[in-house]
């Protein structure tokens, strides 16, 4: 079965879990596309899928200069999945283009929580334009349904550690100790100042 959650472009959430019992009693593996809601939102391996996709090229690289994807899950099932894909379709991503989306994990954090902030200040406004008829936005009631589960800041280094991890296996893990705040600090000193 698959499930992309929340789906582009009209931000359905799917109930994963609910989905992934009902996958599992029917003997199918459960495949969800996490590319909208990234590593920052919701991890679907911990609510059932068996394979999670993420398209490296959007959010997860953050500039729109690489190409590439990434399929995460347990070891031995990918394991053909990954001889099967040499055989199709060739090798893997280029070390220029795992180097550039590597560049993009160490801002993830950072650029989501923005993409939040500034998405909820628009939709706000749009709700209140005369001329808007209606507004899809995933809102704060929303985000305990289907499965969608924001991860707190504080747990936010966490997600991108696993997934950090998981590229560090193929050799492209983000450098040691960037974090959001040290982005914000030192990469970034205008922030503090209260430029944005």
């Amino acid at each position: 079965m698959w499930a992309e959650s929340p789906c582009n472009p009209i931000l359905r959430l799917t109930d994963l879990a609910a989905v992934a019992g009902i996958a599992h009693r029917a003997g199918a593996q459960f495949v969800v596309d996490s590319t909208l809601a990234t590593p920052i939102a919701t991890r679907p391996l911990t609510l059932g899928a068996d394979r999670v996709l993420h398209s490296l090229t959007k959010y997860l690289n953050g500039h729109g200069d690489a190409l590439g994807g990434v399929v995460i899950g347990r070891r031995e099932p990918l394991a053909e999945l990954c001889r099967q894909a040499l055989i199709h379709f060739g090798g893997p991503l280029s070390p220029f283009n795992a180097w550039l989306i590597r560049r993009g994990l160490h801002t993830l954090s950072f650029r989501m929580r923005a993409h939040q902030e500034s998405a909820l200040k628009v939709a706000k406004s749009l709700e209140s334009h005369p001329a808007i008829k209606a507004v899809i936005t995933i809102s704060a009631a929303d985000l305990g349904a289907g499965g969608f589960q924001m991860i707190p800041p504080e747990k936010r280094n966490d997600a991108i550690s696993s997934l950090a991890a998981a590229l560090a296996a193929e050799g492209m893990a983000p450098l040691a100790g960037t974090t959001p705040e040290r982005l914000a600090n030192e990469v970034f000193p205008m922030r503090s100042s209260g430029i944005s």
